[in-house]
């Protein structure tokens, strides 16, 4: 038996198909944001484990990212103000800790668990990688790295006492 040769097919499927695909390349970057992580416990104010520092974690696009919002000592022993002094780019240096975003990229995976991003240190001017926790406790558990998570250092912070004013001082002028 010799078989039909095949035809197009002609009717309202592949009217069908080609919205179907129109609609899936416009709707895709929205249901992929749609099924991010909600960071609502980790957003707000942290007090460093030292408790000399605090900063303030928000949503910055769909990452995660914080500034400093406090320093317990603004000035050093000689009476200078803190400066952001080894930044890598000498037109950042003469910035004060205030403000200064420490914390950016943080990517979601759970609405607790947030990694793959980045901590600046502008007491020595370095970057490191960063991965951050919600504990079950309510402190926030960071684990800074260079290369390998591994070979990093993990501290737990918490929520400053809410009676605590958190105020940075404001950079003098020189």
């Amino acid at each position: 038996m010799i078989g039909r040769p095949a035809t197009a097919v002609r009717g309202p499927l592949p009217g069908l198909v080609l919205l179907a695909a129109v609609f899936a390349v416009i709707a895709t970057p929205y249901l992929a944001r749609a099924s991010e992580p909600e960071p609502s416990g980790l957003l707000g104010n942290w007090m460093a484990e030292s408790e000399k520092i605090a900063i303030e974690l928000y949503r910055c696009e769909e990452y995660l990212c914080g500034k400093i919002i406090w320093v317990i000592k603004p000035y050093r022993n000689n009476g200078e103000f803190k400066r952001d002094k080894h930044n890598p780019d000498p037109a950042l240096r003469r910035r004060g800790y205030c403000g200064i975003e420490v914390v950016r990229g943080l990517r979601g995976r759970s609405d607790r668990v947030w990694r793959g991003g980045k901590f600046y240190d502008p007491k020595k001017g370095n970057t490191y990688n960063l991965d951050i926790a919600l504990r079950d406790d309510g402190r926030l558990e960071l684990r800074g790295y260079i290369g390998f998570r591994l070979f990093g250092k993990t501290e737990v912070w918490t929520r400053p006492d809410p009676d605590r004013t958190l105020a940075c001082v404001p950079t003098p002028e020189s």
